[in-house]
């Protein structure tokens, strides 16, 4: 990672604050509910993945209380969130094949919906939004330590996802990539050099890993639906061969980062040295 980055905490206030901006206008039905949930649930997520960029500059008691904030919001926004996700994923891959499970679904997003209180998560998120100031104002932010954290805990849920590769494993593994991504995309905006690449690829990894988890999803709700018959069995093949493409494609693509190469992807971020507090 090129050039010297002694404090990034202007960069980071800056971004924190499109972030809750970001929040404020999801919760508020921009562009519409759907989206702008979406919307506020990925910056909730960009949020916690910055707070464990300075992770290693903040008081236990304070990381958590925060996170703790930010998690709970993004809790309350998943229901609605996954509903949607289910019935698109639905949709897409295996239409009309279990009307029952469709009507099942779209039930469950209108009581999603019905039972989304928007006003509590905004409030959560203004208490959020302070703290969120307080804890970035008196310190000054090293730039790596809490990337190099993420970094290890993401080769650490690879090497899972290679050993055992359940469903949890690559759901873990899918969160320290977007941390790190995200990490990564705010030290190239306090100007760090030669991350492009790295972004991109943890990108596109992103994406392979979210598509496995749509599936895996969608295969709990089709084997907790009797009502399929014997369409049920055939459809959990179908996504069974669809989410094993998926995850062949995303081990590969992420040995680079998280398997044999990572001891050189971290050297070229500039994560290793120094404290591993």
């Amino acid at each position: 990672m090129g050039g010297a980055l002694e404090d990034i905490s202007p960069t980071l206030m800056e971004i924190g604050e499109e972030q809750f901006e970001r929040v404020r206008a999801g919760l508020a039905g921009r562009p519409d509910r759907d989206t702008g949930v979406h919307h506020a649930r990925k910056a909730i997520k960009r949020l916690r993945a910055l707070l464990r960029l300075v992770r290693p500059e903040l008081r236990k008691p304070r990381f958590r209380d925060l996170d703790r904030r930010l998690r709970d919001a993004g809790r309350a926004l998943a229901p609605l969130r996954d509903a949607r996700v289910s019935l698109d994923t639905l949709e897409e891959v295996a239409a009309g094949r279990c009307p029952t499970l469709q009507e099942r679904l779209a039930e469950r997003y209108e009581r999603a919906s019905a039972g989304l209180l928007v006003g509590p998560i905004a409030d959560r998120m203004a208490d959020a939004r302070r703290e969120w100031i307080s804890l970035l104002t008196p310190i000054e932010v090293g730039a790596v330590a809490g990337a190099r954290r993420v970094h290890r805990r993401g080769s650490d849920r690879y090497r899972a996802v290679v050993g055992r590769g359940e469903a949890k494993d690559f759901h873990e593994w899918r969160k320290q990539v977007k941390h790190l991504r995200y990490q990564l995309e705010a030290l190239r905006t306090a100007g760090a050099a030669g991350l492009d690449d790295a972004i991109s690829s943890l990108d596109e990894l992103g994406e392979v890993l979210g598509a496995e988890h749509d599936l895996t999803v969608l295969m709990g709700l089709v084997d907790a639906e009797p009502r399929c018959g014997s369409e049920r069995e055939v459809l959990l093949a179908d996504l069974e061969v669809r989410r094993s493409a998926r995850r062949r494609e995303a081990v590969p693509m992420g040995d680079p980062a998280f398997g044999t190469g990572a001891e050189g992807f971290a050297a070229q971020l500039g994560l290793i040295g120094g404290s591993r507090r």
